[in-house]
């Protein structure tokens, strides 16, 4: 915007007018001064008989003991005189040369040709804040002063073409102007109020007049500036200087402004009027954000709360320390840097601003969280799918431990617990919190975790550690092999085992064939016994072990358990054979004609376990 005082509402002769002005106020002062003189000479003529003959021009040193004498009319009368006049000349030489300077300035300042300049002469960009760590950036004017070389007449052609061509792009007929005059003289009556003023009444009744007296000037001024129709006072006031109260009462637009306007600024308002469909700004362009809406922005600053954004608005949005990550950060620029460019949802769209200046301005306030939840779950699902490109192997941090597991947090912020059963004997430790583990994903349930329908105990993550313990034992595995294990906690769902120095666990369905009780009744901590590999996933490293491929019948660990690991070995290698004559005899289209030996191959369900 250009300085508001460089619009023209200058004559109907813009310079010329103020040129005339000013020599007709020279002129003035001279006649003034020439008829002090002519009286003081008067009076001093005919001094010699009253007190009219002290001039009004003497120096304060005849004002006094001279003025008597000059009152009585001695002999000192004449020397005073002679005096005075000396004086008097002094005086009327100084003022008519003071007077010649003052009408030169006036001459010299009307001839200046006034032009249109950046206001203000800097402005404020990214990164003015207060506080040590914020810089302060200003950038220096970008619109310099130039003469312009157009002549009166072609200004005002000029003026003529561009005011047909916005007249076209925001017609307004005299009903349609008048319209305008009677709603702007109720707004400004104030006529919802429950009392009257004497002083609004006139003031409002000089607006209308202001307006239907300068009829063509105020239909072609609108079209430049569009609320010159609310404040017609305002634009008739000149503004200059001390004399805030002057009034142009003949009002004219600066052509040559307008010329400048155009020439600095790369475009005419035609093109802006045109863009903005009749300043109306209803085209899909100009639509503004609303709440949910997903915007694209840059990082242009921060504060000790936030980030701020640009988005293409008036203001910046402002981005909240604790939405700009789904993990727990101190500082916005943990996650960001000014000149980022960043995608966010609008989370509140009228907020209070938080740009220390400008506390009672709205601003929009922006969350990454939503989209950066959905981003972390895509990955999620590419883990899962095993796309090409990612690792079944993810790196959290512990954050607490609970009597039910660990909780974690995935470097994309998304929580999850690992089970107690899938700490690989470390249920309970706190000084896992704070560490890096690595782990694998057990299982998900995305829509839940968006929908907001998970419960407050339930995790939409679950991982674990102990297969990624165990993927260099499953490495070495095969189904069928028999392993001796250490005993090293009984749990409600199962024992605690430790095979070849990894942490592993029998299920409780894959003990015996037959329901059981209480397994401290069958096994003691520290207590050696041997294990069937029942199955292994060398992919993620899980692997299944099970005591109940050993028993010839059901049952039979519980009463012969010494016998049962006695002949480990030999009950493994019957069980797979078994197995694979099955599964021959399937596949070769024999099961209905040929089937195997009954075998305990059928592990059946555990009613006791929810699996």
């Amino acid at each position: 915007q250009a300085n508001p005082d460089n619009w023209a509402m200058a004559g109907a002769s813009g310079q010329k007018t103020r040129l005339v002005a000013s020599l007709w106020l020279f002129a003035l002062a001279v006649a003034a001064v020439s008829a002090l003189w002519s009286l003081d000479a008067a009076w001093n003529s005919a001094g010699s008989s009253g007190p009219l003959s002290v001039s009004f021009l003497a120096p304060p040193s005849l004002v006094g003991a001279g003025g008597d004498a000059l009152r009585r009319g001695t002999g000192a009368s004449a020397g005073s005189s002679s005096s005075h006049f000396s004086g008097s000349s002094g005086t009327q030489l100084a003022t008519c040369f003071g007077l010649l300077a003052v009408g030169a300035v006036a001459v010299a300042r009307a001839g200046v040709q006034r032009r249109a300049t950046k206001w203000p002469p800097s402005i404020a960009v990214k990164g003015e804040l207060p506080g040590e760590k914020y810089q302060t950036m200003t950038t220096k004017p970008v619109i310099k002063s130039e003469k312009l070389n157009i002549s009166d007449e072609e200004a005002d052609l000029y003026l003529q073409e561009r005011c047909a061509g916005l007249h076209k792009l925001m017609p307004q007929s005299e009903e349609e102007f008048d319209d305008e005059v009677e709603e702007n003289t109720w707004h400004w009556g104030k006529h919802l109020l429950g009392f009257s003023e004497k002083g609004t009444a006139s003031l409002t009744n000089a607006k209308n007049r202001i307006l239907r007296k300068q009829r063509q000037f105020f239909q072609d001024y609108r079209l430049f500036k569009p609320l010159a129709m609310k404040y017609p006072s305002m634009v008739k006031s000149m503004r200059k200087g001390q004399y805030p109260g002057i009034e142009n009462r003949d009002l004219a637009i600066n052509s040559k402004f307008v010329y400048n306007e155009e020439k600095i600024a790369g475009f005419s308002y035609e093109d802006f009027v045109g863009a903005t469909q009749g300043n109306t700004f209803t085209g899909d362009e100009w639509k503004l954000p609303q709440e949910g809406d997903i915007v694209t922005g840059q990082v242009v600053g921060f504060n000790p709360a936030g980030a701020y954004v640009e988005i293409g608005g008036k203001t910046w949005a402002f981005l909240p320390t604790e939405n700009a990550s789904l993990s727990p950060i101190a500082d916005a620029e943990d996650v960001l840097s000014v000149g980022d460019e960043i995608n966010a949802k609008i989370l509140e769209i009228s907020s209070e601003s938080a740009i220390p200046t400008d506390q009672d301005a709205r601003t929009i306030t922006l969350t990454m969280r939503e989209l950066l939840s959905f981003k972390a779950w895509d990955e999620i699902d590419s883990i899962m799918k095993g796309d090409e490109g990612t690792s079944p192997v993810l790196q959290v941090v512990v954050r607490q431990m609970a009597p039910f597991g660990a909780v974690a947090q995935t470097k994309s912020g998304l929580e999850g617990l690992i089970p107690n059963d899938h700490l690989a004997g470390r249920e309970g430790d706190a000084t896992l919190v704070g560490q890096t583990l690595s782990v694998e994903i057990l299982d998900s349930k995305r829509d839940a975790a968006l929908s907001g329908q998970l419960n407050p105990y339930e995790f939409a993550l679950r991982f674990s550690y102990r297969n990624y313990v165990t993927r260099k034992l499953a490495a070495d595995l095969e189904p069928g092999m028999v392993l001796e294990a250490k005993v090293k906690a009984i749990a409600p769902l199962g024992v605690d085992l430790e095979v070849n120095s990894y942490p592993c666990f029998l299920r409780k369905m894959d003990i015996s064939s037959l329901r059981l009780g209480d397994l401290g009744s069958l096994f003691e901590v520290d207590e050696t016994i041997k294990v069937a590999v029942l199955s292994v996933q060398k992919e993620t490293g899980e692997v299944r072990f099970s005591t109940r491929m050993l028993e010839r019948t059901a049952g039979e660990i519980l009463k012969d358990k010494e016998g049962v690991f006695a002949r480990a070995e030999e009950s493994a290698k019957k069980y797979v054979t078994e197995v694979e004559r099955f599964e021959g005899n399937v596949d070769g289209g024999q099961a209905t004609s040929a089937e195997p030996k009954k075998v305990n191959v059928d592990l059946g369900e555990d009613e006791d376990v929810n699996f």
